[in-house]
């Protein structure tokens, strides 16, 4: 990416629809044409392959191969336009490179290649972070496309150059490409828009010679490779690292087509418990977001309600407080109340002592009265006894003389008032 991004800064064009940046991964773009990357995904699709299929392979011709071919010239033509130096960066392009070359000399734009050599175990890395690829099937990936971009961009102009000599300094690998592919840049390798671009945060993964030597997940065909292509980007005329090259890939077609259908077939299972994986944490994020949301209506309840809470305790404070100064206010009268009952208790006991003892005084004197009036009662009964019978025996004698003997068992009509006059 940041070698596309410093060509196009020199002057080869890029159009406008290429891929946007995406933080975490490439912050400042892949630079990458959209038309052209979606047509590679569909033709690799189209012929049963994908991108990260080992034993894919392009077939020289076909009726797939001649649709796709009009439709890439088509998208150049009308990207492109006329413009004499254009730019082209799809790593699928190292897996399509006849179908490609053949698009561009139709079109007029002879292909002129530049293939930068990075370590196979910093691109497995990189691999690691965006797709989630194992080291060992990244740094297989890298061999894959390595070897095919250099068999088929054979006898093409091309330049291969070391990476980390790139960053080191930009303008002598350009400068030396150009001679390389016979390329004057529009603007020239002096430009400073590269430098302000270009910076060592570019590269995300790192990774020594001796890392790249002792990693397990760096295989064997991978050391070769990596060194074959550094000899190359030295000496562009090595026999012996095309050779290297040559037998490696020889090897490793063999393998491809032993294991490269076992390596998509797993990648398959993978892909569907990945999904499956993806199903679940969405489903646990929606679980999550559900939660929070409860989590957030029942806080909200629980505040409405300690809120309600408040008030109705700040206004039960207040009955009560209400209450309490009425009942303080009702006590405060009734101890007045009683404070005076037990006044006029207090009067109303001095009164019944001095009652009582008038009542004592007057019941003395009664009874001394009643024995008096008594004692007064007897006598005149015992003398009004004695005059009454003296009167009695008085009447009763003058009676008998007054009568004859003849009458005297006659009882005289006057008797009871004789009798009545005198006590029996």
């Amino acid at each position: 990416s940041a070698l596309t991004r410093a060509l196009n800064l020199c002057g080869a064009l890029l159009p406008e629809t290429v891929h946007s940046p995406q933080m975490g991964l490439n912050p400042t773009g892949f630079w990458e044409t959209e038309d052209v990357t979606d047509l590679d995904s569909r033709l690799i699709e189209q012929l049963g392959g994908k991108w990260n299929r080992i034993d894919f392979k392009l077939p020289d011709e076909g009726p797939i191969i001649d649709e796709f071919r009009d439709d890439a010239r088509a998208i150049l033509r009308e990207i492109y336009h006329d413009a004499p130096l254009i730019l082209i960066k799809d790593p699928r392009i190292c897996r399509l490179m006849p179908f490609w070359s053949s698009v561009l000399q139709d079109c007029g734009w002879p292909a002129r290649v530049l293939m930068p050599v990075r370590s196979p175990l910093e691109v497995a890395l990189s691999l690691k972070i965006r797709d989630g690829l194992e080291l060992t099937r990244g740094c297989l990936l890298w061999l894959r496309h390595v070897l095919d971009a250099e068999a088929e961009t054979r006898g093409m102009r091309r330049a291969v150059f070391d990476w980390n000599d790139f960053l080191a300094d930009w303008r002598k690998v350009l400068g030396r490409a150009g001679e390389q592919l016979q390329l004057a840049f529009p603007h020239g390798v002096e430009t400073g828009a590269v430098d302000d671009f270009l910076s060592s945060s570019l590269r995300h993964h790192e990774a020594s010679r001796e890392e790249l030597k002792l990693h397990p997940a760096i295989n064997e065909w991978a050391r070769e490779s990596y060194a074959a292509m550094a000899e190359l980007a030295a000496n562009p005329d090595s026999s012996n690292a095309r050779n290297t090259l040559d037998a490696v890939r020889a090897e490793f077609e063999k393998a491809a087509e032993a294991f490269g259908a076992i390596l998509h077939d797993h990648d398959e299972r993978t892909r569907h418990v990945s999904a499956h994986a993806n199903s679940l944490a969405e489903a646990n994020h929606s679980l999550i977001a559900e939660c929070d949301d409860l989590l957030s209506r029942l806080t909200t309840e629980r505040e409405a309600s300690k809120e309600r809470e408040a008030t109705e305790r700040a206004a039960f404070a207040a009955e009560i407080a209400k209450q309490q100064k009425s009942f303080a206010e009702r006590l405060a009268q009734l101890e007045h109340e009683r404070e005076h009952l037990q006044q006029s208790l207090a009067a109303l006991e001095v009164r019944f002592a001095e009652s009582s003892a008038d009542l004592n005084r007057l019941a003395v004197e009664k009874d001394r009265a009643a024995k008096e009036a008594l004692a007064v009662i007897n006598q005149i009964s015992e003398r009004y006894a004695d005059e009454s019978s003296r009167r009695a025996r008085t009447a009763i004698s003058r009676f008998w003389k007054s009568r004859d003997a003849q009458s005297r068992f006659a009882v005289p009509e006057h008797y009871d008032s004789i009798r009545n006059s005198v006590f029996f």
